[in-house]
């Protein structure tokens, strides 16, 4: 008997990835081709570049952390991974038993590493801006 069962791609989470990768690339040269040329303007343009980017930094840390570590806790309840009603990109085998709680276990651990990730990133800024 085979006790094997898969989730099939999704097309919705293939054009949601396939959108963010567009705006990125689109938001990334706009912003390269209206580089400014004076050094005052350059600085300037970097410190809010780095602004930017530490505020874009925690939101997505903030985003992944929720996704992941709420599929996460879905498996854990379920005892499958991944768990009922999760859009995957790929056809995707489910995990069972114990596999699946070391899945969901895993993914917990990825959502506080990228919280922690954050912190580290906070404190390298703390850093460079006041103990210097």
């Amino acid at each position: 008997m085979n006790d094997e069962r898969f989730i099939e791609a999704n097309r919705t989470a293939q054009v949601i990835a396939v959108v963010l990768v567009a705006i990125t690339l689109f938001a990334a040269s706009e912003w390269l081709e209206n580089l400014p040329m004076s050094d005052a303007e350059a600085t300037r343009t970097w410190e809010r570049f780095h602004v930017v980017g530490f505020g874009v930094s925690v939101a997505v840390a903030f985003l992944w952390s929720y996704y992941f570590g709420r599929i996460g806790f879905r498996a854990l309840a379920s005892g499958e991974f991944p768990p009922p009603g999760t859009l995957v990109m790929r056809r995707t085998k489910v995990r069972f038993g114990s596999l699946a709680r070391v899945s969901g276990l895993l993914s917990i651990a990825l959502a506080v590493m990228m919280w922690l990730l954050v912190a580290l990133m906070a404190y390298a800024v703390y850093l460079i801006e006041y103990a210097t």
